[in-house]
């Protein structure tokens, strides 16, 4: 299953969105939902767009941002996926339409004897 929304949780290639419950008490969300959160002043919006870029072809997973957001807080990456929801694109698979939501993005590692790494695109 290369492109697929399974429970709300999306994945495109290495790339894995996740969405955050509400009530979690994650950082991102507290940002999100709270104008006098801590956190608030620790996001970084990531204007372009851009997720990762794949090591071997150069193309970019990439988040519609007419639609969607995305922030990096803390070392992870979130998304904030517009009332619309949002567009997940990359020139190698095919576009996934993320439902609105906060999601916390996951870049999927692989290992082997050697220890583990980040999956190249």
């Amino acid at each position: 299953m290369e492109n697929s929304c399974k429970q709300n949780f999306y994945r495109q290639g290495e790339i894995i969105i996740k969405p955050l419950d509400l009530m979690s008490g994650d950082p991102f969300v507290n940002a999100m939902t709270d104008e006098n959160s801590y956190y608030r002043g620790k996001l970084r919006q990531i204007k372009s767009g851009i997720i990762r870029e794949g090591e071997v072809s150069g193309h970019f997973h990439t988040i519609d941002t007419t639609d969607g957001e995305l922030y990096e807080l803390n070392g992870k990456l979130y998304l904030k996926s517009g009332g619309h929801g949002t567009k997940l694109t990359h020139d190698e698979h095919a576009t996934i339409n993320i439902k609105p939501n906060l999601y916390e993005i996951y870049i999927q590692r692989e290992y082997d004897e050697l220890g583990d790494r980040r999956v190249i695109d």
